[in-house]
């Protein structure tokens, strides 16, 4: 709300809502009885005014000057009808990367300013907490408290927290316990069960206004649609065995009957736009593979390490206590040596040095020396290459800073400046280096917090200098130079050791499920709608450390990715099923 400070501005607003002047003098004698200035209750008087002509308000967005967006026309369009049409309470369901998160920030922005609102709970997905929070931040200005503590939900009137936490007691007590004015769902199609619960929780969450945000609403039947809109705006589409039966095929679940009246209910609480439909595009993306064939040392070091990490697994599967603890750190070892000696050489001083038997201390040891034995990296020496020979800025993913220190010695010895990022910087740190990314150097190196919220769509060409075992983790990184504000090309380059397991899980991201073709936020639906986004990474460890040869190791691969094959096929049934949502939905909207 904008502050008038003379009784004139009061009245010429009230002039534009004289439909209301007679309940406006209907107000009791004792409301008008409260001793306030005069300024300050007719600024009470216009707020009311305002809330009870919300649907009227909205001609146009006043948060323009406080929010930093690139404008797109059909974001503006979608901020508007539920500003004006739906009472601020929508399903946001565009289609993959035409901007939900900032279609829902500007609705937020607008309603607090106008002070509508005060009290916003952001849930999410875990892995995209920190992205939503740096978006509220940077593009809207509006600060949140990231929830991990069951006292962080009453920490303030801003939080964004994980809806998975959220769900479960005792977060979920304090959470209904109070009242906000705005609830954003991210990837509302995981509430698509009413049974779930997820859907009872967010159910009984107190709020004024709501927004999910999802680009599959239908994935296996319109029931779920129905559940979706039904949390939006209950009793919209009547109970479930009336839409049913006035609403669904009985030969198709995800075919709709009486279609025209379902379109004109869908139109009061759904928005939805595809790329076609918006003419928006980003720009091609091209992802090519290094090949880098292991030094004689580094070679000899993978193979005997990873010789005895497969044999120490096989011992520890099924065990407990510190065992385990000492299981995942065989893992780390195991994705080290496929990034540099010197990262795995840190990794294995502190097991040589740890209350461990006698036996794996010494063997640790030995390899540390091994390790430590080897100069430099044919895959640092290969980056160099690669930085040397382009004109572009470039973004170098690696997962550990024993490999960033050598990354950032060898192009600077090169005479390139650098900049790092890593999750051990404060905010403040994190923004001279993206700062001097954008303005001055041409190199940053990041760890994986670098993929999280931050938008560099000045930089084109990205570097996996390593390859997670997690295939979220890689797109999460390509969505940072290759999202809406890119308007050039963009060049990704992975870098694999040959005859590794980095080689074989490239194969598996490119060959098996073309991850590098996907539009970003594609992957996290193809893997959800088949409850894999978790386990990925869990079933590559296991295929690569339960595998006593390379033979048996590329077989287990092998199922993962007709597992993966199986999860793509029910995305494009999927997606069908959304196009022709779209045609439900888009009709009336153009009307």
């Amino acid at each position: 709300m904008d502050e008038l400070s003379t009784v004139d501005e009061v009245v010429e607003r009230f002039s534009k809502v004289s439909t209301m002047i007679g309940w406006l003098d209907s107000w009791t004698t004792d409301s008008t009885q409260v001793e306030y200035p005069m300024a300050s209750y007719a600024h009470a008087l216009l707020l009311i005014a305002e809330k009870l002509l919300l649907s009227r308000s909205f001609e146009e967005l006043r948060c323009w000057g406080h929010v930093k967006i690139e404008r797109f026309a059909h974001q503006v369009e979608t901020a508007l009808r539920v500003l004006n049409e739906m009472n601020c309470c929508a399903v946001l369901a565009d289609d993959v990367g035409l901007g939900k998160t900032i279609e829902a920030g500007l609705v937020m922005k607008e309603l607090i300013m106008r002070g509508l609102v005060k009290s916003v709970l952001i849930l999410v997905p875990a892995s995209l907490i920190w992205q939503w929070y740096h978006e509220m931040l940077e593009k809207f200005g509006e600060r949140f408290t990231v929830a991990h503590k069951v006292s962080d939900w009453l920490s303030g009137d801003k939080i964004i927290g994980s809806i998975d936490l959220a769900k479960r007691e005792p977060h979920s007590s304090q959470i209904v316990g109070r009242e906000f004015d705005l609830l954003i769902i991210d990837e509302a199609h995981k509430l698509k069960n009413r049974a779930t619960l997820a859907y009872r929780f967010c159910q009984k969450i107190k709020k004024r206004y709501m927004l999910l945000l999802t680009a599959t609403p239908v994935q296996n039947d319109l029931l779920e649609l129905y559940n979706l809109v039904t949390l939006v705006k209950p009793g919209l589409l009547g109970t479930v065995q009336s839409f049913k039966r006035r609403y669904v095929s009985k030969d198709d679940l995800r075919k709709p009957k009486n279609v025209n009246e379902l379109r004109h209910l869908l139109s009061a609480v759904m928005i939805r736009h595809n790329r076609d439909e918006v003419g928006v595009t980003l720009p091609p993306r091209y992802a090519t593979t290094h090949l880098i064939s292991l030094s004689q040392p580094e070679m000899k070091l993978y193979e005997e390490l990873t010789a005895f990490l497969r044999q120490s697994y096989k011992q520890l599967k099924g065990s407990s206590g510190k065992e385990r603890f000492l299981r995942s750190m065989l893992v780390l070892l195991q994705k080290e040596l496929c990034s540099t000696p010197r990262a795995v050489a840190k990794t294995l001083l502190k097991l040589s040095k740890d209350a461990y038997p006698d036996e794996t201390r010494q063997r640790m040891r030995e390899f540390y020396e091994l390790a430590n034995s080897i100069p430099m990296s044919a895959k640092v020496e290969e980056t160099a290459r690669i930085v040397s020979a382009c004109d572009e800025k470039v973004l170098i993913f690696t997962d550990y800073i024993a490999s960033m220190e050598l990354l950032k010695e060898t192009l600077e010895g090169n005479g390139q400046e650098v900049v790092v990022y890593h999750g051990g910087m404060d905010d403040k740190a994190k923004d001279i280096a993206v700062n001097r990314f954008r303005d001055e150097a041409k190199v940053m190196i990041s760890t994986e917090s670098g993929a999280e919220g931050r938008n560099l769509q000045f930089c084109r060409v990205l570097i996996n200098f390593d390859l997670p075992w997690n295939p979220m983790r890689l797109e999460q990184r390509i969505g940072r130079i290759h999202r809406l504000g890119q308007d050039k090309p963009v060049f990704i380059v992975n870098l694999a050791t040959e005859s590794t397991v980095e080689e074989r899980i490239l194969d598996l991201l490119i060959t098996k499920i073309g991850l590098f073709e996907m539009v970003v936020g594609e992957l996290e639906l193809m893997l959800g709608i088949s409850h894999l986004e978790e386990s990925i990474e869990r079933m590559i460890t296991e295929a690569i450390m339960q595998s006593e040869t390379p033979q048996e190791e590329e077989e287990r691969l092998n199922q993962i990715s007709r597992l993966l094959q199986r999860a793509m096929e029910r995305y494009t049934r999927v997606k069908k099923a959304n196009e022709m949502l779209q045609q439900l939905v888009g009709v009336e909207a153009s009307k």
